[in-house]
């Protein structure tokens, strides 16, 4: 198996936070610059999208905490191995690859015709 070095996991926090700073500054913008949100509006916003990131976090704590106890201490109700007796893995070069390829494509066709919205290209957004 290759290892990994930490540049890959370094890049994507801080892509994250980039995203994160983008978001926050979009927000601060459309309230205070043009005038679209009160202070208070600001601030439910601001708190909304904290508790559905912590709840995001959370979430995604419980799956992988109980996948990986589950795959370094089998228990004996599974036979006591990974993956449990009877289960064939399936191969990750295969659907799970196709399933990711469709979900980033999906993505970037709407982010194609979201700036198609915002330019005024309608034609294009269209066929998008």
């Amino acid at each position: 198996m290759q290892g990994y070095d930490s540049t890959t996991m370094r890049l994507g926090f801080t892509l994250t936070l980039w995203t994160m700073l983008q978001w926050f500054l979009d927000v601060e913008n459309e309230g205070n610059l043009e005038g679209n949100h009160t202070k208070k509006v600001g601030n439910g916003i601001f708190t909304g999208f904290c508790l559905f990131v912590i709840s995001e976090v959370f979430f995604f704590l419980a799956f992988f905490w109980a996948f990986f106890h589950l795959s370094l201490v089998p228990s004996i109700e599974i036979g006591g191995v990974w993956p449990p007796q009877g289960i064939i893995p399936l191969n990750a070069l295969a659907i799970p690859l196709l399933n990711t390829v469709l979900l980033l494509s999906s993505g970037v066709s709407v982010t194609e015709f979201h700036h198609a919205l915002i330019n005024g290209d309608k034609l294009k957004g269209m066929y998008s």
